[in-house]
């Protein structure tokens, strides 16, 4: 008796491939979009670390000097240099070292709305009320209060930091 062997092809359908491709399409959408987000947490924080660092350098000046740096306008590199900061410490993530440093004060003309590649400071000879009248910008101004103003890039609001005098 002669067994009859049949060979059976077993391979997937289009359909079964279509199902799979979306599938992974699905799963490496998701992995990206949590990716991005990481990327963005981690960002924000090394600003926060920015901003932090910079404050504990203004307040330093402060307890040694009696007042807070003037905006620094025209002259931000030696206001940095003054706060024994670097141009590296002061500039927001993701911008290149060849950029201008991101700490600016020059009156931009809205600092309300930074971009999360900027922080804004605005030192005060006044905070009653603290606007564009009472900003320091000479050097004969005595500076009692500042603000950081900077964007947070994961969820887009707006920080503010304060000095920890004056206000």
């Amino acid at each position: 008796m002669g067994a009859s062997f049949r060979i059976k092809n077993q391979a997937f359908t289009i359909v079964e491939l279509l199902v799979i491709c979306v599938v992974i399409g699905i799963l490496a959408s998701i992995a990206i979009i949590s990716y991005n987000g990481i990327q963005a947490d981690a960002r924000d924080n090394e600003r926060t670390v920015d901003i932090d660092v910079i404050t504990s350098a203004l307040e330093t000046h402060y307890n040694q000097k009696g007042s807070y740096p003037i905006s620094p306008g025209a002259s931000l590199d030696s206001t940095v240099k003054e706060l024994g900061l670097t141009p590296k410490s002061v500039r927001a993530p993701g911008v290149s070292d060849s950029s201008p440093i991101s700490l600016i004060s020059k009156n931009p003309t809205d600092t309300s709305n930074p971009s999360i590649s900027q922080y804004y400071y605005r030192s005060y000879k006044s905070v009653s009320p603290a606007n564009a009248s009472n900003r320091c910008t000479r050097s004969t101004d005595k500076c009692i209060a500042y603000e950081i103003i900077w964007r947070k890039e994961k969820d887009n609001s707006i920080q503010t930091v304060r000095s920890q005098f004056g206000w």
